[in-house]
């Protein structure tokens, strides 16, 4: 018999009256949830003897109240279903923290292992602005399955496979509104994420999410087609100069249509790209469209990546470039910010020699003095990009005061050098 812990909300029993559609949750106690503080659900399905089967939908991490909430980081609402070792689940639908203030977590590990619905949808469906959060998380592993006759929704919360499997006829990555996106000690939401390896059996649409194939580096096989909208990201990994092994790489069978931002990193410390070397990120049937951004390109003072995109892939080629402006490190054209946030966020790691996107201006695979300086002695260089009111810029003479106070101020090259 599987281990089952279930926790009922409101004390109502799955399927007697009182109870629309007998709704199993998991994560949830048969008491008012305004008298608890601190609730814990599990339901383990180990083993090739275990199973649960039920006509009704599993909830896992759910609560009603949109009233109830502790403070920063409390959920009313914690529930997770693990199954592992061959046992299986067979419901009407699954859904994940699909409510206020939950979270839910679902595990679907080893050969055998499957969970089996009309439906999936991860996270709160709601995209308005004052709800508190949900935070939803699937992770299919070692041979686990799910399998969906219908879709997969992700609303807000992170899809993560590691030579997992999903069948299902769409998998649409939504990107619903985040609850409060930059306000700190907030409960929030999770934003929408599809990672790792393994198969997708299913047209993938990529709305407002990031996909990132590779469990740095690896592929995502999908087994459909792949859309991806002008507020989605592709997140590409790159260390070395085979696929999968070297870089991530997004491998569709079908039609890849794409819009959006194509995000590159270089992964490796150790890896340096050089002139002439190139990266099959993607492949598929036929490629339609182009990303409308691309971050991530710059990569030395001389070399850039480069996106071409052919009939059925899209590569991306280490190209020569002309001199380009010193201290510009994120490739805007201007000295600014952003550069010296580049530099102080890395500061005293190390890094592939020469990438400038990395913040090593001084090609010595380290980012220190010399870097800070080469922002610092180019500072407002170029053409300002138009202004964004929502950042805050600091005044020269807080730079200043920034740089004495790490101790590196000083020879300075000229604001219009270039190298």
């Amino acid at each position: 018999m599987p281990d089952i812990a279930v926790r009922i909300k409101w004390g109502y029993v799955p399927g007697q009256p009182g109870n629309p559609g007998g709704a199993q949750e998991v994560g949830i106690t048969p008491c008012d949830v305004r008298e608890v503080t601190d609730i814990n659900g599990v339901a383990n399905i180990d083993g090739a003897d275990s199973s649960w089967t039920t006509a009704s939908t599993i909830f896992v991490g759910s609560n009603n109240d949109p009233q109830v909430y502790f403070g920063s980081s409390v959920f009313v609402a914690e529930g997770n279903l693990n199954v592992t070792a061959g046992g299986s689940v067979s419901a009407a639908q699954l859904g994940i923290a699909g409510r206020n203030i939950s979270i839910g977590v679902v595990n679907i590990t080893d050969p055998g292992s499957t969970v089996s619905v009309n439906s999936v949808a991860l996270g709160k469906t709601s995209t308005t602005t004052f709800t508190f959060g949900s935070n939803a998380t699937l992770n299919i592993s070692n041979a686990g399955l799910l399998d969906v006759t219908g879709d997969v929704n992700v609303y807000h919360g992170a899809i993560n496979l590691d030579q997992g499997t999903i069948n299902a006829a769409n998998l649409v990555l939504r990107g619903a509104q985040l609850i409060h996106p930059a306000g700190l000690g907030e409960t929030g939401d999770t934003a929408v994420t599809l990672t790792g390896t393994g198969q997708i059996n299913a047209d993938v649409s990529n709305l407002g999410g990031t996909v990132s194939p590779g469990l740095s580096p690896g592929i995502l096989n999908i087994d459909g087609t792949y859309t991806q909208a002008i507020d989605a990201n592709l997140a590409i990994e790159i260390a070395g100069l085979s696929a999968g092994i070297g870089h991530d790489q997004l491998a569709v069978t079908g039609v890849a249509t794409l819009d959006g931002m194509l995000d590159l990193t270089i992964l490796d410390t150790a890896f340096a790209p050089t002139l002439g070397d190139s990266f099959d990120i993607l492949t598929a049937s036929s490629v339609a469209g182009a990303f409308s951004d691309v971050t991530g390109t710059l990569i030395g003072g001389t070399t850039r990546f480069s996106v071409t995109y052919l009939a059925d892939r899209v590569r991306v080629e280490v190209v020569a470039t002309a001199p380009h402006l010193a201290g510009d490190l994120d490739d805007d054209g201007f000295v600014g910010i952003a550069d010296l946030n580049l530099v102080l966020s890395r500061w005293n790691q190390a890094s592939p020699a020469g990438v400038w996107s990395l913040g090593d201006v001084s090609g010595d695979g380290f980012i220190g003095i010399e870097d800070l300086n080469a922002v610092l002695g180019n500072w407002n260089a170029g053409t300002p990009p138009p202004p964004d009111a929502s950042a805050q810029v600091p005044e020269p003479g807080a730079i200043v005061l920034m740089a004495i106070g790490v101790g590196v101020l000083g020879g300075g090259r000229r604001r219009s050098e270039t190298i």
